[in-house]
């Protein structure tokens, strides 16, 4: 639903765009083409699993993709699904993929940081983090064995 408002474009538009051009070219080249056959057949075998009643419809996104219409009571085209399950690929990926490079990165960079960041955890997480472990192994504790 997202795609479709932001166009069928938006994935090279706002992500392969912005990568390396060698990247880019391995992804147009490959992995495009095959991932989008994949999820197609993926979608396709969800679509009928579906209308026989053997997957629920709120049993996942891709699910809710293929039953959840418009407030004109159009349905979403195999395409405009694939490319939503692809922005959530990327998307999701990239988010943390990049918070951790940067953060890497930046306390690699500034020593300083990098100290003050340590000193704070070991002064103000060490003992909350033994308070929750013990909380924690309370309540997991089994007598069974």
């Amino acid at each position: 639903m997202l795609l479709s408002f932001l166009g069928p474009d938006v994935l090279t538009r706002l992500y392969i765009d912005t990568m390396d051009v060698a990247t880019q070219q391995n992804i147009k080249a490959h992995w495009q083409v095959a991932i989008r056959k994949q999820l197609g057949i993926i979608v396709k075998q969800r679509r009928v699993a579906l209308e026989q009643k053997t997957a629920s419809p709120s049993q996942d996104l891709l699910s809710h993709l293929l039953v959840s219409s418009d407030e004109n009571g159009g349905f979403l085209s195999e395409t405009e699904i694939v490319d939503n399950i692809l922005m959530l690929l990327f998307a999701g990926h990239d988010t943390s993929s990049v918070v951790i490079t940067l953060l890497m990165k930046n306390l690699g960079q500034f020593p300083q940081v990098y100290e003050k960041v340590l000193r704070e955890f070991t002064v103000q997480g060490t003992m909350e983090c033994v308070d929750e472990r013990v909380k924690i192994g309370l309540g997991v504790q089994r007598d069974d064995r």
